[in-house]
């Protein structure tokens, strides 16, 4: 019988102030004379944190079928194994996924700007990707980069069952050189999204507007 997934680590700001306060609710339980009131307020705040994170869930449109197989396909994954063994190129882990409130917003600003052409930096399993995809007409086109050829390959997998996953393409390599590429080729986009390395993000940014790879929309 297969090991089940750890517990996902909190990501969001709400959700690591939650385990802040937990842990401190757990370390002033042992603490002697400690007045009532004060216990009261960390369990107050601690709740107030904790359910924060789940009312914009419930609150979000549901993702559909596919997202969440790649949601749950991800969650799966022994990340940590995959990169120990030489597998993944980085030590990747499943809180990276974008997840259902991100992905609706992204399908909202998709909706928003009218967009056709979508460029992504920065791809992991292709949550992100492939709700961007959705929002996309029919001959709309999503252009995603990653350096990664093993979520290439998982996302790829994932993209063929998809409803909209052939409105994906995925470019293999260093997302910079990615970029001079596309603006070699004259391509533009109506909406770009940029989730890849942290440290690059300004260059990813400045190589945008240099390039003029972005279509600002009137």
């Amino acid at each position: 019988m297969p090991t089940p997934p750890p517990p996902a680590k909190p990501i969001t700001p709400t959700g690591i102030l939650a385990a802040e306060l937990a842990a401190i609710a757990q370390q002033l339980a042992t603490l002697p004379s400690l007045p009532e009131e004060v216990i009261q307020h960390v369990d107050r705040a601690q709740k107030l944190a904790a359910g924060l994170d789940p009312y914009l869930e419930a609150c979000t449109s549901p993702e559909s079928a596919d997202l969440a197989r790649i949601a749950e396909k991800t969650a799966q994954e022994s990340w940590q194994q995959r990169f120990d063994q030489g597998t993944t190129l980085l030590p990747l882990q499943r809180e990276m996924v974008s997840g259902q409130v991100q992905g609706q917003a992204l399908k909202l600003f998709v909706h928003m700007v009218n967009a056709k052409r979508v460029l992504e930096i920065g791809m992991f399993t292709g949550y992100s990707a492939l709700a961007m995809a959705e929002a996309l007409p029919e001959d709309g086109e999503v252009i995603t980069c990653e350096i990664d050829p093993f979520v290439i390959d998982f996302a790829r997998s994932l993209f063929q069952t998809a409803a909209a996953g052939q409105k994906i393409r995925i470019i293999p390599g260093s997302a910079l050189d990615t970029l001079d590429q596309l603006a070699a080729q004259g391509d533009r986009f109506d909406f770009v999204f940029i989730d890849a390395n942290k440290s690059d993000y300004v260059n990813y940014f400045e190589r945008l507007l240099d390039k003029e790879l972005w279509r600002p929309t009137a």
